[in-house]
């Protein structure tokens, strides 16, 4: 069933995605299956219709961590996909907080909030600063750049 679900994805087939995730009797192992979990590409690739899918299966999905320890809020911060950083913040469980979100580094010490503005995608900087009433904006990265010192080098 997991290769089938992973060729779905691949191939772009919203419509089979979601039967086979439907029919699938371990939703949220499939989905954390791999190195690089499907709600992660998806957000990478800014697939938000598949990432929708994802998270109305499986709202802990959001928490997934890819080889570099990206969540799908870093990687669509990261690739600008505005549009998928709202739909995570959305869809993420309620007991799950946007700062818990916001603080989740990656294996480079960087939050989402560093990745949005490396990306350059103002409106997504935008939507975290608002959701987590500023969260990760205090917590440098490897180096001890803030995410403020890295928009002011751009």
């Amino acid at each position: 069933m997991s290769a089938k679900l992973w060729e779905a994805f691949e191939n772009g087939n919203l419509s089979l995605f979601e039967k086979l995730l439907n029919e699938c009797a371990n939703k949220g192992q499939v989905l954390q299956s791999g190195p690089n979990p499907i709600p992660c590409q998806a957000a990478a690739k800014g697939l938000a219709e598949f990432l929708r899918v994802a998270l109305d299966t499986d709202p802990w999905s959001c928490t997934l961590l890819d080889s570099c320890d990206r969540s799908p809020l870093m990687l669509s911060a990261l690739n600008g996909h505005a549009n998928v950083v709202a739909l995570v913040l959305e869809k993420k469980p309620p007991s799950c907080s946007a700062k818990a979100l916001l603080h989740q580094l990656d294996i480079h010490k960087m939050n989402a909030l560093h990745l949005a503005v490396l990306g350059g995608c103002d409106a997504a900087v935008e939507l975290l600063l608002a959701a987590g009433d500023g969260a990760g904006a205090e917590m440098g990265e490897q180096g001890g750049l803030l995410p403020l010192h890295l928009a002011c080098s751009k």
